[in-house]
């Protein structure tokens, strides 16, 4: 027994319903042109996402030529720090030398002095020449003294040369160069404490990046979901489309065998077209906010991601500049 029964073949009717299919799968249309415009706005993000981590390898291996150049840094301090404490241990060495000397000038002096101010002797009368040997031993032990006696005021002179000049501007030298290594120290030193700060400015931009690519992954796995829910429905739809159109064509074209209730075709197409905008309206409106707020986040992350780079080249920068 059939369910509905034609009065009358109306070609108008079917060529409406057929319209609004056809509107329908316009509509269709439009959604997979809009899905085609994410899958390109997909593969940007994607290839921006390639861009980001070969940036970061480049600046993995800037970090690490970075702590070798600090390891070096850290090397050259220590033997610098030991080459100091070389030349404060001579430089002590040398004032506990110049020290001693200073007091045997002064023994030198007090022994010059002794023997300048000694009182004049009145030689006795010569006694009648003898030839005796212990007058002749005598003699060679005075001439020994007065030799002794102008070597000692020799070497006086020599230790007060010495003391005087020489010793002076050895330590005074001395001093310098030890105050020049000490300003050196304390400048590599100050850049050491720089670029540690800097190194510490770039690995928390490194840290922002990763975190970023960990919100790109998950985006990206958002729009994945986001496009097999799409395919799910563009199935789904174009299925019930076409049963619909089948139904409607075979309804249309079925003679009428028996006698059956009476159906206002207007209202048959209305119920139908009810329907079908219905779920259409439905899908489409999903598929539409999702989209809306896929494009949002994107350009939100974008921005985001701009001014990331931004900031963290100009910090990359800086140590160039010094």
């Amino acid at each position: 027994m059939g369910l509905f029964r034609r009065k009358t073949a109306d070609p108008r009717e079917r060529d409406d319903l057929l319209a609004e299919i056809e509107l329908l799968r316009q509509r269709l249309d439009e959604a997979d042109l809009q899905k085609d415009r994410l899958y390109a706005k997909l593969h940007v993000v994607a290839e921006t996402s390639m861009g980001i981590d070969e940036r970061v390898r480049s600046l993995d291996h800037a970090r690490e030529q970075f702590d070798d150049r600090l390891d070096s840094i850290d090397e050259a301090r220590l033997a610098l720090d030991d080459r100091v404490g070389m030349i404060s241990s001579t430089s002590a060495e040398l004032h506990d030398r110049l020290g001693y000397m200073g007091d045997l000038s002064c023994k030198v002096q007090e022994l010059s002095s002794r023997l300048t101010t000694a009182p004049p002797t009145v030689p006795p009368p010569p006694p009648p020449v003898r030839d005796d040997p212990r007058v002749d031993a005598l003699t060679e032990r005075l001439a020994l003294i007065e030799t002794k006696n102008q070597e000692i005021d020799d070497l006086h002179q020599a230790i007060a040369a010495l003391t005087d000049g020489s010793t002076t501007d050895a330590s005074e030298a001395d001093d310098d160069r030890l105050t020049d290594l000490a300003g050196r120290l304390d400048d590599v030193t100050a850049t050491l404490e720089t670029q540690r700060d800097e190194l510490a400015e770039s690995k928390a931009g490194l840290e922002e990046i990763d975190a970023m690519r960990t919100d790109m992954a998950s985006m990206t796995s958002k729009v994945s979901s986001l496009d097999s829910r799409m395919r799910s429905i563009s199935f789904e739809l174009t299925n019930q489309l076409t049963e619909l159109s089948d139904d409607l064509q075979r309804l249309l074209d079925r003679p009428d065998l028996e006698p059956g209730p009476q159906i206002d075709p207007d209202q048959l197409q209305f119920t139908l077209n009810t329907q079908i905008e219905e779920k259409v309206g439905q899908a489409l409106g999903a598929i539409h906010q999702s989209t809306e707020r896929l494009a949002a986040e994107q350009a939100r992350y974008e921005i985001k991601f701009r001014e990331d780079l931004a900031e963290l080249a100009e910090r990359l920068r800086r140590p160039a500049l010094h």
